[in-house]
């Protein structure tokens, strides 16, 4: 694996340039961790999600830049499940375990990162285009529903990544923008979904967030 491809180096750079940042200039700000990091996500991007590539299969373009969000948040607090039981009231065990759960969740799990991902580093206009870009559809009438907020898109895509990574389905990732419906429940309860976005500018929406993420990194290092 070489960062200094021609090829790469050329497409990663152009990608930071579109987005009024310039790649060698953030590189040299990071520490050598995150310069690699930021190198070997890119890397990862460019040749596994090949966003140039109009013969590459969506669905791995998809679970890509998933598993990108998921490792560039990978730094944030993480405890397992039976250590967050061991650390609340053990009179609380008796309550709502679904709440219980959902507390979890919504502190250490991972959709909470790729959440996070999601509201930190996504701009805002691109966050109501992902809003709009997914439908919902009532289960008794079939009237669409809208998105509420990123939070239900970041869900629903992790969702759709998960049944890819741990169940070897496809179901519901390809191929995005175009008419039809699939059964997910991801969102609130099971429910029929249709996407309205397309691959091209879910993958420009990530370019710039991946872009944005690194400057604010190196505004910190």
């Amino acid at each position: 694996m070489s960062f200094e491809d021609p090829p790469f180096v050329e497409f990663i750079k152009n990608v930071f340039s579109t987005n009024n940042q310039n790649y060698d200039d953030i590189l040299m700000k990071l520490d050598k961790q995150l310069n690699w990091e930021m190198q070997e996500t890119s890397h990862f991007y460019y040749y596994i999600c090949q966003p140039d590539n109009p013969k590459a299969r969506e669905e791995i373009q998809v679970v890509g830049i998933t598993a990108i969000i998921e490792r560039l948040m990978s730094k944030e607090k993480h405890i397992t499940p039976f250590a967050y039981l061991r650390s609340i009231r053990f009179d609380n065990l008796s309550g709502n375990l679904n709440k219980i759960e959902g507390d979890y969740n919504n502190q250490f799990g991972l959709t909470r990162k790729v959440n996070d991902y999601y509201k930190n580093y996504i701009l805002d206009l691109d966050k109501q285009q992902l809003i709009d870009g997914i439908v919902l559809l009532d289960k008794l009438d079939g009237d669409e529903i809208k998105l509420k907020n990123i939070g239900e898109f970041s869900k629903l895509l992790y969702e759709l990544r998960s049944k890819f990574v741990h169940e070897a389905s496809m179901f519901g990732l390809c191929p995005l923008g175009i008419d039809y419906t699939v059964y997910c429940s991801g969102v609130h309860d099971p429910i029929l979904y249709s996407p309205k976005i397309n691959i091209k500018p879910l993958l420009k929406i990530f370019e710039r967030s991946f872009v944005n993420y690194w400057n604010k990194v190196s505004q910190r290092a």
